[in-house]
């Protein structure tokens, strides 16, 4: 799958204001069951370079290119040194109407597990999944503070829609 009708996304937050941004360049893989009726991994790897990041309200369409370019120095993700980032399911587990699932996240040549709720279909050749859920930035090694009265919060909200044939 590629980006075309899938979205990952993040809102990162300080003191004043949030800040949604995302990636606009990601490709990955879904391996389905025979049946193609059960997902058994995603794969998904991240171009940090088609990072953008806007203020709370301005919307995709209007990148703050100022904070976008922040974001891929070496403050937070050295997207010069570190160009890629890498999402591996390790375990998906029916949950419910829901789902669990346990994987390897990579940012800043740093990898965590990370487990998280998702809702995901797949039937008839396509796969849908989605999934919300919150990180500590400081595990990646992005520990940039920002200034005194307006600090930078820890967790960041990790935010995914793919769809996949």
């Amino acid at each position: 799958f590629s980006q075309e009708g899938s979205k990952i996304s993040f809102v990162g937050a300080k003191v004043t204001m949030k800040h949604p941004g995302g990636f606009s360049k990601f490709a990955g893989k879904v391996i389905t069951s025979d049946d193609g009726k059960t997902v058994k991994q995603v794969e998904v790897d991240i171009d940090l370079n088609s990072l953008w990041a806007a203020n709370d309200g301005d919307g995709a369409d209007k990148p703050n290119e100022k904070l976008t370019g922040h974001l891929k120095s070496a403050d937070f993700f050295n997207v010069e040194k570190h160009p890629k980032g890498k999402f591996v399911s390790t375990e998906i587990k029916k949950d419910g109407d829901n789902f669990t699932v346990t994987g390897n996240l990579t940012f800043h040549d740093v990898t965590k597990s990370v487990t998280f709720p998702a809702k995901i279909t797949a039937d008839a050749g396509k796969v849908t999944a989605k999934a919300e859920f919150k990180i500590n930035r400081h595990d990646w090694k992005l520990d940039y503070n920002g200034a005194i009265d307006n600090a930078i919060h820890d967790d960041v909200a990790i935010l995914f829609d793919i769809q996949a044939k």
